[in-house]
């Protein structure tokens, strides 16, 4: 990593992680498990819309990850975070720039499809949490009942959602238990 003075000109490979932080406008972020690599949602040079990055740790000049299909309208990535085993992504999206979200999932590497796990037209699904053994996938969602936690299954791909309570109270905000057995909220 090289310095530099008030003023300089810096190429864009001698970032640091805490210059990518500001500078990047990040917006959402996470570490991969073994603390190696750092996830980010920002602007994209590319595509002119959010989509998700990886740097290493230690600064450097990130990898875009995310792309949309030739043809295809480039939509805002956001609430990025990764599987405990660190190979898969999980994300938010909102189609068409809606104020509405879905949630996909895309491997860590950026090598591989994306795949559309949630698909609602007029309902907002974000902060995605993996559990720690990588079979289901928290999120909240607003419902005509509130805002309420979903659990989805991640092997059964044909399943659908389910509320995680039928509580009247507001769920947000999913964290797992580290034993994968409760979630507070």
């Amino acid at each position: 990593t090289s310095t530099s003075t008030v003023g300089s000109q810096r190429n864009h490979d001698s970032y640091s992680l805490d210059e990518w932080m500001s500078v990047g406008s990040v917006q959402s972020f996470s570490w991969s498990p073994n603390g190696i690599y750092f996830y980010f949602t920002r602007q994209s040079d590319t595509s002119g819309t959010i989509e998700i990055f990886r740097v290493e740790s230690d600064g450097g000049r990130p990898s875009q990850l995310s792309t949309n299909s030739k043809g295809k309208r480039p939509e805002p990535k956001q609430d990025v975070t990764i599987s405990r085993d660190g190979k898969t992504l999980f994300f938010t999206a909102a189609n068409y720039f809606q104020s509405y979200k879905n949630i996909f999932m895309m491997p860590s590497s950026g090598e591989g499809k994306i795949t559309q796990l949630t698909f609602n037209d007029a309902v907002i699904e974000t902060d995605p949490t993996p559990s720690p053994d990588g079979t289901k996938l928290a999120y909240f969602a607003r419902t005509p009942q509130g805002t309420k936690i979903f659990l989805l299954d991640l092997i059964q791909k044909t399943t659908w959602p389910r509320y995680l309570t039928y509580s009247s109270k507001e769920e947000r905000f999913p964290v797992w238990h580290p034993d994968g057995k409760k979630l507070a909220f």
